[in-house]
């Protein structure tokens, strides 16, 4: 019985870091895409203020 409890304790851990590991990548997505949405975000403010400029000044 100790042995049972033994592995079904193992396993739990193996999942459990396992989803860990899962919710870092999932993190890790998230905050390149933001990064990147912030970049374009960037650049279209200054293509929209540059394109401003030149039309009415």
């Amino acid at each position: 019985m100790r042995q049972l409890d033994h592995i079904a304790f193992k396993q739990q851990r193996a999942q459990q870091i396992y989803r860990e590991q899962i919710n870092k990548k999932k993190k890790e997505q998230k905050e390149k895409r933001d990064v990147i949405l912030f970049v374009i975000c960037i650049g279209l403010g200054s293509l929209a203020l540059a394109a401003y400029e030149v039309l009415f000044h």
